[in-house]
């Protein structure tokens, strides 16, 4: 299917400095993945690559979504650790407490939960600091857009109509997110 853009349409994906890009997806299907992946990986200067996972874009596959974002910044101050180890102490009386933090999911998800349920329990305004790290997401958004009842670009009777004369859905929403 090849789609024609409305103007209009054309310009507010320009102004929001968006891309968009026609792609055969029933007879190269393996190619428009490769070119997706490429664009993505090149964009995030080679922070995010494979993007698309082989299967996300099948020759029956109509439009794609992607979103692809990445963060790589350095903090303010430098954060002093001791070898795996993080300390959290409260004003006024003294509470602490030590995670391990590792590099495995474990360690990270256990620092998550703490320093959430730390944030959430203290009344008043406290400065936590935390170290660099890294997380990376990828997800198929389809099912949780469907979930909060965003369902209709995802029909075959999906009105796109003030952005092309074309019928056309959303086969799939991917987006992928490195901080």
């Amino acid at each position: 299917m090849d789609l024609k853009f409305k103007y209009q349409f054309l310009a507010a994906v320009t102004q929001m400095k968006c891309q968009m890009k026609n792609g055969d997806f029933k007879k190269k299907c393996g190619a428009v993945r490769q070119e997706i992946n490429t664009f993505v990986q090149k964009a995030t200067k080679n922070v995010i690559k494979d993007f698309t996972q082989p299967g996300v874009i099948s020759p029956d596959t109509v439009s794609v979504i992607i979103n692809a974002i990445y963060f790589n910044g350095e903090w303010n101050e430098p954060f002093h650790i001791l070898p795996n180890k993080m300390e959290f102490e409260g004003a006024g009386e003294v509470t602490a407490m030590e995670v391990d933090v590792d590099s495995s999911a474990k360690g990270l998800e256990q620092l998550k939960d703490i320093v959430f349920n730390t944030i959430q329990s203290v009344p008043e305004k406290r400065k936590v600091t935390i170290p660099k790290f890294g997380v990376e997401s990828l997800f198929e958004m389809n099912d949780q857009l469907i979930e909060l009842e965003l369902t209709d670009p995802f029909s075959r009777d999906a009105n796109f109509s003030k952005m092309s004369n074309t019928k056309t859905y959303v086969s799939a929403a991917i987006h992928k997110a490195v901080v």
